[in-house]
């Protein structure tokens, strides 16, 4: 059995997608074929998944420079300064066009506007679909940049309606030193989000078992707690309470702000100087939620809880723990 994946939109047009190229899609496809074959299916059974999941895939890449082949003296091809390449393929390949240089929002509007304009014809709808996302680096461009772009990405999939069951930004496929980028949509059935939702464990990809959203819900529910906006019931007692710990909360900022540059101080001896930055950070994103807590009515346990989640959020991280 042969299953060809064709997700890159930019290889050939709407009418001939059978002529179209593989690039980050290789992952979805292989990914949910394997979790098909774990599961003991046919051959026939593992092919027609495949299928199905090249099918329902879509992806688009850019490049701000060519790869250089190993034993290469030179790029296999090269992007002049401040523009980018659009379309390239996963082994090298040029791109269709070029075009200025984009910010990171206009990157990834193009990404998500070129995607959603190729939504696959079996994807009934757009508002409520449910997607996997992937963000892809193709060699030189990082974590850091490529979280950057998806900050923007999962904003304007949200605003077109869509539920990103799950969401990759790392490198997957890649090619070589490019510098460049890709997204991959999956538009998920029933039967795709449980395959992709099955653990793998690869040398370049790892999933842990997905908890279905039901019983997640359900699980946090039988501990008591409560959607994010949701303020729980509080007696009177304990309203008092939650308004004492976010007085505390704002003596801690005082006094965390009259002493950050000791702070700072302190952890230069031993570290990279930036927990009294941190502290204040993390404490005033404390004191704001546990105010916007109180102003709701809230109780001490959720008005603490709130508080914690935004200071261990925004605030000290890595070896500031020791100072702390």
């Amino acid at each position: 059995r042969t299953v060809v994946v064709t997700d890159d939109i930019s290889s050939a047009s709407a009418d001939e997608v059978h002529r179209r190229r593989g690039i980050a899609g290789d992952l979805v496809v292989f990914k949910i074929a394997g979790a098909a074959a774990d599961e003991g299916r046919s051959l026939d059974d593992v092919a027609r998944v495949a299928a199905r999941a090249n099918e329902r895939c879509r992806s688009l890449g850019v490049a701000f420079s060519g790869c250089t082949l190993p034993g290469a003296d030179r790029r296999l091809f090269e992007v002049p300064l401040g523009r980018m390449a659009v379309g390239m393929g996963v082994h090298g390949e040029p791109g269709i066009r070029e075009q200025e240089m984009p910010s990171a929002d206009q990157l990834a509007h193009l990404f998500t506007e070129s995607l959603l304009h190729e939504r696959p014809s079996s994807a009934d709808n757009v508002s409520g679909a449910r997607v996997v996302v992937i963000l892809n680096g193709l060699g030189t461009v990082k974590y850091e940049e490529l979280f950057v772009v998806y900050r923007r990405v999962a904003r304007e999939l949200a605003e077109a309606g869509l539920t990103v069951v799950d969401a990759r930004v790392g490198e997957f496929v890649t090619s070589f030193d490019m510098a460049g980028a890709s997204m991959t949509l999956l538009w998920l059935d029933d039967e795709l989000e449980s395959l992709w939702a099955a653990p793998a464990d690869a040398p370049a990809f790892h999933k842990a078992y997905t908890e279905p959203e039901e019983h997640a819900l359900q699980t946090d529910s039988s501990h008591g707690s409560s959607a994010p906006g949701v303020i729980p019931a509080a007696t009177d007692d304990s309203r008092t309470a939650a308004m004492t710990v976010a007085k505390a909360l704002r003596s801690i900022r005082s006094a965390i702000d009259e002493h950050a540059d000791e702070l700072g101080r302190l952890d230069s001896v031993a570290g990279d100087g930036d927990h009294g930055i941190g502290m204040q950070r993390g404490v005033r994103a404390a004191v704001e939620a546990a105010d916007t807590a109180c102003k709701q009515g809230a109780g001490v346990r959720t008005t603490l809880a709130r508080a914690a989640d935004e200071w261990a959020n925004r605030g000290p991280i890595g070896g500031q723990g020791a100072a702390w």
